[in-house]
């Protein structure tokens, strides 16, 4: 007589993936694969990071234990350092582009201030403005419209006459207005009294 042979205890109709301690194996795995990331990651991060990080833990304080009893609150001095050291930040980005930007020159007509040089024209005596070459923006900051002229130099001809160079088109000011003005390197400025300018180099 033929015995049929009896099943494993093990052995059961259904497959691998569909029984349940297969699934715990795979996140267990898994969660600590990704736990050994993170914790590489947390400490390659820069302290920067970590200033919010302090700010969450310094919330959670004031939370009461299971016994009821309420835990200690923490200082919070991370938050306040990751503050400071925004304006920080801040300050030191304002200070470059501050220090980049030049001041205006401002010029009175008759007075010799920074840029000032005395000079004989067309026998008339005049002070004159020598400021770096460049592009400005002229602003007549007077009560009265002004004509702003650059010249080359003042040069005496063979017969002994003198005369100048000029840069383009006198620039006719009005109160309170601007106008792009060129001074080429070595250049200078007239205005005549009582002008007021501005100069701000672009």
């Amino acid at each position: 007589m033929r015995t049929t042979p009896k099943p494993s205890p093990n052995a059961s109709g259904k497959p691998l993936y569909k029984r349940w301690w297969v699934w715990v194996i795979v996140v267990v795995v898994l969660a600590g694969a990704f736990g050994g990331g993170k914790g590489e990651q947390q400490s390659a991060q820069v302290k920067g990071a970590e200033a919010p990080k302090a700010a969450e833990q310094s919330k959670d304080a004031g939370k009461t234990d299971k016994n009821g009893a309420k835990e200690p609150e923490t200082e919070k001095p991370a938050v306040k350092g990751s503050e400071a050291g925004k304006d920080a930040g801040s300050e030191a980005k304002t200070e470059p582009e501050a220090a980049k930007s030049p001041k205006p020159i401002t010029l009175v007509a008759g007075e010799k201030g920074e840029y000032g040089k005395e000079l004989v024209m067309n026998e008339e005596r005049l002070i004159v403005y020598y400021v770096p070459g460049g592009t400005y923006s002229v602003k007549n900051i007077g009560k009265y419209g002004t004509q702003v002229t650059v010249y080359e130099g003042v040069r005496k001809g063979d017969n002994g006459d003198e005369y100048t160079s000029v840069s383009g088109s006198p620039a006719v000011i009005m109160p309170g207005r601007s106008a792009d003005v060129v001074v080429p390197e070595g250049w200078f400025i007239e205005i005549k009294e009582p002008s007021h300018i501005e100069l701000t180099l672009k």
